[in-house]
């Protein structure tokens, strides 16, 4: 997440010969609410919590309102802008053992995940939201066993037998 005191445009951002680009940033705040509410925000916008931000300021005001707001999120002491790099690099907030598919693929679902969150506010309860998407499904020709969890003793008792159930859906939209 980007933030930055100012208007909601952010292309005064990114440098023309810079590194980074709006892509990757899942969140960019520029508002003038408080750095803590932002942070709050966006991590209830991605469904994780304040404490997986690491918050990076050159203000010291900025930082200290920030760790006395939300005490989980990591605030480090940077110093000098030279001072940046060096400490977020030995910091360890960054660091990773392994790298997964789903790591390479987090932006897009943190985005996906905020998207989600900001069509579902549209509505006024879950169920119109669902009915919203308009997804349908098909089943095939296929069979399906249900049963309630009970151990394989209990499955053989006659007293248990009526909480299995199979499921025909043919292609004639059978049912049970």
């Amino acid at each position: 997440m980007l933030q930055k005191r100012g208007r909601e445009r952010f292309g005064w951002a990114f440098h023309p010969e810079g590194v980074l680009r709006p892509d990757d940033f899942v969140a960019i705040k520029a508002n003038w609410l408080p750095k803590d509410k932002n942070i709050v925000d966006t991590a209830e916008e991605l469904n994780i919590l304040s404490e997986a931000f690491v918050f990076v300021d050159d203000n010291p005001a900025e930082r200290e309102i920030v760790r006395g707001q939300l005490g989980g999120t990591a605030v480090p002491e940077i110093g000098e802008v030279t001072d940046y790099i060096r400490v977020l690099d030995r910091s360890g907030y960054f660091e990773t053992v392994t790298l997964s598919e789903d790591d390479l693929k987090r932006n897009d679902m943190y985005r996906a995940n905020a998207q989600r969150a900001k069509a579902q506010s549209r509505f006024a309860d879950y169920h119109d939201y669902l009915l919203s998407l308009e997804m349908t499904t098909e089943i095939g020709d296929s069979f399906a066993f249900v049963s309630a969890q009970h151990t394989p003793a209990q499955q053989q008792e006659p007293s248990v037998q009526h909480h299995h159930k199979a499921i025909h859906c043919g292609a004639n939209g059978g049912g049970l």
